[in-house]
């Protein structure tokens, strides 16, 4: 199957399975508190190897440094910088949260950014390489940054717990499973301990890619309600200017003062960093609202928001520019 193919047949699956989420709710065959429990065993029964496997075979080369620097920007910086805008907005703390989350997390791997740079950009290997490599390090940002925010804005009380306890307990709370993965997956890529060949023999990543969007959208379905579709207006607003007008002028510009330094950021790696600063946000922010008891309505909602304004009016321009 080729990869524009195997693209189009996710997305479809994707919809499908929102759409599944959605009708078992109205019908009453699923109560939509099932979203948490599916969406904590998906996080870390199902993106905890997938992290394992995506960067244990990330090229280690000079350039990985910057997708370092390029998610500290947009995770840690806007992630952050995004609060007292909200605020500007909504007072609800839950609310401010999924804000935070929604404008430091960005939908950037194989369901959409890492997909599109492989299908786009050349070499597509490469391209997909540096694409996994952005994502596994957004993860990893996010459970230092943006999990401790979550949880300070849903769970804890404010004031009940300083910022370094909070980050100290998400390292060491279940959810965040996948950062340990991760950082086993680093190690045996430095120690160039052989990629196992019965992971792509069986087509195990892709097995664990589909499984995850199946818990992932079901999950969000089971959240979804279109009689909030219009209800978050402004914080939809802010979020599409966060992310397709702050996120690519940051980017771009961190790009450009690259080429001052000894190690520029040129070819692949470019065009893959400047094309995924234009993502949509990324469903772990539902996620996130579910797992920290934030304002899912409106996680669910920014989601289909930024992802359709994405589709409608940001797509069309990025495939003429990079085609």
């Amino acid at each position: 199957m080729t990869p524009t193919a195997l693209f189009i047949g996710f997305a479809l699956f994707s919809v499908a399975s929102l759409g599944a989420g959605y009708v078992m709710r109205k019908r009453d065959w699923m109560d939509e508190e099932w979203s948490r429990p599916m969406h904590f065993y998906t996080m870390v029964l199902i993106w905890s190897p997938t992290a394992l496997f995506s960067i244990w075979r990330l090229p280690l080369q000079p350039e990985v440094l910057w997708l370092i620097a390029v998610q500290v920007v947009l995770v840690a910086g806007v992630g952050l910088g995004a609060i007292p805008l909200a605020k500007l907005l909504d007072r609800d703390p839950r609310r401010v949260g999924v804000m935070a989350a929604a404008a430091g997390l960005g939908n950037i791997g194989l369901t959409l950014g890492a997909y599109l740079c492989y299908l786009m950009i050349i070499p597509s290997d490469e391209a997909l390489a540096y694409a996994m490599g952005l994502t596994i390090v957004m993860h990893v940002l996010g459970v230092i940054v943006l999990f401790p925010v979550c949880r300070y804005y849903g769970e804890a009380v404010p004031g009940e717990s300083s910022l370094a306890r909070l980050i100290v307990a998400n390292l060491v709370d279940i959810r965040a499973l996948a950062i340990h993965f991760a950082l086993l997956g680093l190690i045996l890529a430095i120690l160039e301990v052989p990629f196992p060949l019965w992971v792509e023999k069986y087509y195990l990543l892709d097995a664990l890619f589909w499984l995850g969007g199946l818990g992932t959208y079901l999950g969000i379905g089971l959240r979804l309600r279109f009689a909030d579709a219009f209800r978050f207006m402004p914080h939809h607003g802010l979020l599409a200017l966060i992310r397709f007008g702050l996120n690519p002028l940051l980017i771009f510009g961190l790009l450009v003062c690259t080429r001052l330094t000894p190690l520029p950021v040129e070819g692949a790696a470019w065009d893959v960093i400047l094309l995924q600063s234009f993502m949509p946000t990324a469903v772990m922010t539902v996620m996130l609202a579910n797992l920290f008891h934030l304002d899912t309505r409106l996680a669910s909602m920014a989601f289909v928001w930024n992802t359709a304004i994405f589709l409608v009016f940001v797509l069309p321009v990025l495939l003429i520019a990079f085609s």
